[in-house]
């Protein structure tokens, strides 16, 4: 909708106050300045890390009174384009990267925002969508530079949204996990088959030839892995960490798995990883803020069994360019999503917050619904 000035007015469910319900709110932006996009939002996932934000586990972000609109998956329509903005024009599909940093800092030069060395809780110069700036519960937002978009094709929006976060996620541990060269003869051990966890063992293939091993405690979670195509054997993680050790051994012919991916990371997943790996093997770490746990191992096991524990958070620019290529060509299996319409977000919180959410829920906007 446009204003009588030009600007656009923004229709939003919007964050008032920490741990409140969203309300409906609403505001303008002006016309997109030069290399600007404005971008007509028709999905947008709910990611734990809103449910994080909106408990205010990640700081005061409405502290001053200033509402809020979370999500930073983000997929939809170009709607207009400032000057000198020329790789997407209006009414090309998109999907949004929304881990912008400062733009001015040597590893946002090298598209590597993530890296980003400005410290975001203390002087703000990332504008992560969904944290600093407004996210894709408003049904526009304003993209400051298109190489942050890339191309959705004919993949429908609710669809291309999780990507942005969820898939990107688990792609890039993944391809970290890669590096530790598994061939088919190799294991790779998932730990936690939740919403991220999930979508990791649906993109495994692309990234790895290894067999895949999943620990999880709920037995549902348990059964969905199962049904996925490359996965060769689940364990229940519920119990004792050794006789879970003694099961991932005894699937793997008591040589252990190359590689692992957290995707709980808590003390107790941590070290089952680490006593799952083989010599050699690598940890990957993406469970996130699920804890205030301290790490407690002994150090000589480091050197003395040549293992490698390392953290992985969402993924680079160009691993999203790649993943998004392998998702428009087909390659890449779909992601678990279940749509909502953004009026009923509100409950969405709150089933994710009871953990009664399998997979990602997006919510979508209205004008989206021919689009989809």
């Amino acid at each position: 909708m446009q204003a009588a000035s030009g600007s656009t007015v923004v229709h939003a469910m919007q964050m008032t106050k920490h741990a409140g319900p969203l309300q409906a709110g609403t505001y303008s932006l002006p016309p997109p300045g030069p290399g600007e996009t404005l971008l007509r939002v028709e999905a947008a996932g709910l990611c734990h890390s809103d449910l994080h934000v909106w408990e205010g586990s990640f700081g005061k972000f409405v502290s001053e009174g200033k509402p809020l609109s979370l999500s930073h998956e983000i997929a939809g329509v170009v709607a207009a384009t400032g000057e000198g903005a020329l790789k997407f024009k209006p009414g090309d599909r998109v999907v949004l990267y929304p881990w912008l940093g400062c733009g001015q800092c040597k590893v946002c030069h090298e598209n590597d925002d993530i890296h980003c060395v400005g410290p975001q809780m203390l002087k703000a110069p990332k504008r992560d969508y969904g944290l600093n700036q407004d996210g894709g519960f408003s049904d526009y937002i304003m993209v400051p530079d298109q190489k942050y978009l890339v191309s959705s094709g004919s993949v429908p929006s609710h669809d291309a949204a999780p990507y942005a976060c969820s898939g990107l996620t688990a792609y890039s541990a993944l391809r970290k996990a890669q590096e530790a060269n598994l061939t088919a003869d190799d294991y790779l051990l998932v730990i936690g088959a939740g919403g991220v966890g999930l979508n990791a063992l649906m993109l495994a293939g692309l990234v790895t030839p290894a067999k895949v091993l999943v620990a999880e405690k709920n037995a549902e979670k348990r059964e969905a892995a199962l049904k996925v195509p490359g996965v060769v054997g689940v364990v229940d993680s519920n119990g004792s960490s050794k006789d879970c050790v003694k099961r991932i051994m005894s699937l793997t012919e008591g040589w252990g798995v190359k590689a692992v991916v957290d995707f709980v990371g808590v003390n107790e997943t941590i070290q089952l990883g680490y006593r799952c790996a083989r010599l050699g093997g690598s940890v990957v770490v993406v469970g996130l803020f699920g804890t205030t746990d301290r790490l407690n191992m002994p150090l000589a096991g480091f050197p003395v069994f040549d293992k490698t524990i390392r953290g992985s958070m969402v993924g680079t620019l160009g691993e999203f360019e790649e993943l998004m290529a392998a998702v428009r060509d087909g390659k890449a299996k779909p992601l678990p999503v279940e749509t909502r319409d953004i009026s009923h977000v509100n409950q969405a919180i709150q089933d994710l917050a009871d953990g009664k959410v399998n997979g990602r829920v997006v919510l979508t906007h209205p004008h989206a619904s021919s689009m989809l």
